[in-house]
């Protein structure tokens, strides 16, 4: 590797786990696939979501920033703005000729838990079939405060809805800067999916006990599938999956459901994934709620404006309980459902997968 090479850079995204917080994430990236990457010396980046829906933007806003920097028309994000007016590191690099191994996003993906694979899927396809700027405008500023008086926190921006349902794949066109040819997307695969089994709840004792003295079957997957990414091993997503080639029980009674593509049900994709993660959340993070249930009640409240007069502004009318069930609908909107794919895009992804070692390689190593 020549001494202007940096080496290839690894996004790995991380979620909140249904029903918990993104520390129980952090901790298990930690325990179990960070020790891996340490020894591989292998550069990373973690992009987390603390809330349903952002690892979805987050992922659709990376390929979208990827077609905008090849001619696509659109707006760009306040992070492309600050590029745009000045020197950046990237801009640097650029200058003294600095590259990377891997460029164009091809430095691979590590996506840890169904839940978070869910959310990438969703992401892809509407970064690659929906519009080249997500539609929704920045939340306002916090206006001025006087001296002496301490400046409000400027809020949370809300999570921008979907640009593309499920259904509607079949339906959209590619992008004019879809990179016809090549035979793996960019910024999207390859791309390796690690378990991430998490349950909850004081009945579930004996299971998490059990779970608990046996980890080390755990460690031994993860580890297989984050070594994969180190090694760079990769395949193509199969179709459908083979009944006696199914991970466990759950998915050999879906296998043979092959991809029709035209949204319908993503063969390996799908059950190939780890399903039985989901046989861990609550119920309320595995039902697909209604458009109703996510409308919450508004009420008017009359505040005085900064010359006096009266201004009425609708707010939310919840109380902390109904505030976290609406968010667990929210949630469970992202994570809830089979996966929906289009062949078009799953047909040029890919997985990492283990080598297969030869006798003869398996001596020379020892």
């Amino acid at each position: 590797m020549s001494t202007k090479t940096l080496p290839r850079k690894v996004v790995i995204y991380l979620a909140a786990p249904p029903g918990d917080g993104i520390s129980a994430a952090r901790e298990y990236f930690r325990e179990y696939v960070k020790p891996v990457l340490v020894a591989a010396a292998v550069d990373y980046e973690v992009v987390e979501g603390r809330r349903g829906g952002e690892i979805r933007n987050a992922v659709g806003e990376s390929v979208r920033r990827w077609r905008r920097a090849r001619g696509e028309p659109g707006r760009p994000t306040p992070g492309e703005e600050e590029e745009e007016g000045g020197m950046t590191p990237k801009k640097l690099r650029e200058m003294y000729g600095i590259t990377r191994e891997a460029p164009d996003g091809d430095g691979g993906v590590m996506i840890v838990g169904r839940h978070t694979w869910k959310e990438f899927i969703r992401g892809t396809h509407e970064g690659w079939l929906g519009p080249p700027d997500s539609q929704v405008q920045p939340p306002p500023l916090p206006p001025p405060t006087g001296e002496g008086k301490p400046a409000k926190a400027a809020p949370r921006p809300p999570i921008p809805p979907s640009t593309v349902k499920p259904e509607e794949y079949h339906e959209k066109l590619l992008p004019p800067t879809f990179p016809y040819e090549r035979d793996s997307l960019p910024i999207v695969s390859p791309v390796a999916i690690v378990p991430f089994p998490h349950l909850l709840g004081f009945l579930n004792t004996p299971v998490r006990i059990y779970r608990y003295l046996t980890q080390r079957h755990l460690a031994d997957r993860v580890g297989r599938e984050t070594a994969a990414l180190c090694l760079g091993f990769s395949r193509p997503f199969h179709t459908f999956i083979p009944a006696p080639l199914a991970e466990d029980d759950q998915a050999r009674t879906l296998a043979g459901k092959a991809n029709d593509g035209n949204g319908g049900h993503g063969g390996e994709i799908d059950v190939g994934c780890h399903p039985e993660e989901e046989q861990d959340w609550d119920k309320k993070h595995r039902v697909v709620p209604s458009e109703d249930e996510l409308v919450p009640p508004f009420k008017t409240v009359v505040k005085e404006g900064p010359n006096g007069e009266k201004i009425e502004e609708q707010v939310e009318d919840l109380s902390e309980q109904q505030r976290y069930q609406l968010s667990a609908k929210r949630d469970a909107k992202e994570w809830a459902g089979s996966i929906s794919v289009d062949g078009r895009l799953v047909g040029r992804m890919k997985r990492y997968g283990q080598a297969v070692v030869t006798p003869e390689a398996e001596f020379q190593i020892q």
